[in-house]
């Protein structure tokens, strides 16, 4: 019962660490992409990003501002889902393959064996549930509308984005 419970808890750790700030890309006027992070502040005028890979801030005026796009794609929710319950799987097959082959309950032999059965069955279940996961998420998007450099865009932008930060 002990292991049940333990398998359970793993099992749904591995969805609590969730992305909680309002990733972002912004597009300059010729539709390039100028910056990607998450969403630190709003002003009238400009935003500033958090870029993930450089750790520092970005300011960007909503002048220099063609388009913004929200949230992470479906198949990034499903890659990371899948990656995360494989490993996690994994390591579970792998601590319980030797005492479980031991007992003579299961046809796993090796811990090696115990990984590849528990990664390949964790990628599938991840796999289903990052397709869930990120398709009711497709559901819940705000889409910010193109801004082009235009005070008024702009400012209907900056009111989705605020409602946006704060859902």
């Amino acid at each position: 019962m002990k292991s049940v419970i333990f398998i359970l808890a793993l099992f749904f750790s591995s969805f609590c660490f969730s992305q909680t700030n309002l990733f972002i890309r912004v597009y300059d006027l010729n539709n390039h992409k100028i910056a990607k992070g998450n969403l630190e502040t709003i002003s009238d005028s400009s935003i500033t990003i958090l870029q993930s890979a450089k750790k520092a801030a970005k300011e960007i005026s909503y002048a220099k501002i063609g388009s913004i796009r929200l949230k992470r794609s479906f198949g990034h929710t499903v890659a990371m889902s899948t990656l995360i319950t494989a490993t996690t799987f994994g390591l579970l097959g792998t601590a319980t393959a030797s005492s479980v082959a031991s007992n003579g309950l299961c046809f796993l032999c090796t811990p090696t064996d115990g990984l590849a059965a528990g990664g390949l069955g964790g990628a599938v279940v991840g796999a289903v549930f990052g397709g869930i996961i990120g398709g009711i998420r497709s559901n819940n998007i705000i889409k910010i509308s193109s801004i082009n450099g235009d005070f008024v865009k702009w400012q209907t932008a900056r009111q989705q984005l605020s409602f946006a930060m704060v859902k």
